[in-house]
């Protein structure tokens, strides 16, 4: 079973900041070593660039769509879960990943994630130093 303590680099996209860090105080505590965290689509298109391992989506950032960070995501084979206030039928097109509503608890956070990196992501090999 995968764990976000093998997991290097997280990502956060959420336009609220206090939840933005109350989410990377959930993952860090889950032990994700480094939590990123992006207000805006674009910013987070560009940090999924410079290679992150898993995410937190809200489907709505400053008023506009995932969409594109979840199409990548699920292109480059990155786990990532949704975690917002609407329903999920909202956003029938959105690619697949487990939905989490806020607000969330620890168990349901841990759940949500677990499925996430359960879904066929393997966590890359440690580099070896010489």
């Amino acid at each position: 079973m995968v764990t976000l303590d093998q997991v290097q680099t997280s990502l956060i996209v959420e336009d609220d900041f206090i939840i933005a860090m109350e989410m990377a105080e959930r993952l860090e505590r889950l032990g994700c070593r480094d939590v990123q965290t992006a207000s805006k689509v674009e910013s987070a298109l560009e940090a999924v660039r410079k290679g992150v391992q898993f995410a937190v989506l809200e489907v709505s950032v400053c008023g506009k769509s995932c969409a594109r960070i979840a199409e990548m995501l699920t292109a480059l084979g990155i786990p990532f879960i949704y975690f917002t206030g609407y329903p999920q039928n909202t956003f029938p097109d959105l690619p697949d990943a487990p939905w989490l509503a806020k607000p969330a608890d620890e168990v349901d956070v841990e759940l949500a994630i677990s499925d996430a990196l359960n879904r066929g992501w393997k966590p890359p090999e440690p580099s070896v130093e010489a």
